[in-house]
């Protein structure tokens, strides 16, 4: 359950009424609450794998383009 905590000028933390979503100080979650949201928003290693081969992939895929562009229009002038 979330809690919304105001600090005060001495550092230390004081429980407030305000409801989380009106809350200006901050907000305590417990560990569930806080592994459920790291959970939801967690890249795994294969995520991490798949976007760097999607991205070389397609720097290659694009490098191979130009070439056989640039080597088709060399033969084309040399006809």
């Amino acid at each position: 359950m979330a809690l919304c905590v105001i600090a005060n000028p001495d550092g230390s933390l004081v429980s407030s009424p305000v409801s989380v979503n009106d809350c200006s100080g901050y907000v305590l979650v417990d560990s569930n609450e806080y592994l459920l949201m790291l959970q939801t928003y967690a890249i795994t290693p294969l995520e991490i794998a798949q976007s760097f081969t999607w991205g070389f992939g397609t720097y290659i895929s694009f490098w191979f383009m130009g070439y056989a562009i640039k080597n088709a229009r060399k033969t084309i002038k040399q006809v």
